[in-house]
């Protein structure tokens, strides 16, 4: 796999054993066939998510720095920024314990 992501080699290998008594038969599998179109939607969904990620970060920033600079503390923002955080983790467990 490279660092984007995209997948280059893949292997996948099933290993069956199955015991008759004293006896006991191995039997391996194995594929290296990849899906092009599982690849390509994949890929388009991480892009979506990455894109959708950076322009939240960029919003959350923008309100801190109206933050700081309307009250001329950095306190208010780190408070802000702790309830982002907050919320985050909440939609994040909400999500796991869904699927």
């Amino acid at each position: 796999m490279t660092t984007n992501g995209v997948s280059t080699n893949r292997s996948t290998a099933v290993i069956s054993i199955v015991r008759q008594g004293g006896s006991a038969r191995v039997g391996v599998q194995r594929s290296n066939a990849v899906d092009a179109d599982a690849d390509r939607v994949t890929s388009l969904a991480s892009m979506s998510l990455i894109a959708t990620t950076l322009a939240l970060l960029a919003l959350v920033g923008t309100i801190l720095a109206v933050i700081v600079q309307r009250q001329r503390r950095i306190a208010p923002a780190i408070f802000t920024h702790a309830g982002f955080n907050l919320i985050a983790l909440s939609v994040a467990w909400a999500s796991v314990a869904v699927q």
